[in-house]
């Protein structure tokens, strides 16, 4: 990698310069926006062509301002507008206030990846982040997972793990609730590879 150029007052700047410099900035590595999707009231919202093997892992962000009702909040791989609904596993813990912890398995089943709980409480609100591994690589997609109801209760904290075991290479992702709607922000960041 090209160390950058330092210029001081007075100095003529050259391309080669301003080129070293730049090359200098883009190997430095970390996230790359990919897209964003901004369901408004509904209960399923499918992002297409957001995974690709410029990256081997992606980094998803989900801002969920408003929640109608209770309700797990879901993804599913996708590829070719098909969602994938079969051979997910996961595991989950969490806690919510001065109540017991509690961890269970596939607590939405196999037909998809769970993330956590909405809640049904009026003005609820939820926020994660995920991490995606190897979903546009022809190999099993692993996910993990750190997130937050927030609701005038209290807030439910969940992480979860789980993978899909079907080797396939994914372009997309969907997310969906057995709640009543959801309204937020979904973006999607690649990892750089180097």
């Amino acid at each position: 990698m090209a160390l950058p150029v330092t210029f001081v007052a007075g100095d003529v700047l050259e391309a080669a310069q301003l080129n070293s410099n730049f090359t200098y900035v883009e190997g430095l590595g970390g996230l790359t926006y990919i897209t964003q999707a901004t369901p408004s009231a509904v209960n399923t919202i499918s992002i297409n062509n957001c995974f690709t093997s410029a990256y081997a892992n992606y980094f998803i962000v989900v801002d969920l301002s408003a929640v109608v009702g209770a309700g797990a909040f879901t993804a599913r791989m996708r590829l070719s507008g098909t969602d994938a609904t079969t051979n997910y596993t996961t595991q989950r813990l969490g806690g919510q206030g001065t109540s017991t912890p509690f961890a269970t398995s596939n607590p939405a089943g196999t037909d998809e990846f769970y993330i956590g709980a909405l809640d049904s409480t009026a003005g609820a609100s939820f926020a994660a982040t995920m991490n995606a591994f190897s979903p546009a690589l022809a190999r099993q997609t692993n996910l993990n997972n750190f997130g937050a109801c927030i609701e005038t209760s209290g807030s439910i904290i969940q992480i979860t793990y789980g993978n899909h075991s079907t080797a396939t290479a994914y372009d997309g992702i969907t997310f969906l609730t057995t709640a009543t709607s959801f309204t937020g922000t979904i973006r999607i960041y690649g990892y750089q590879n180097s």
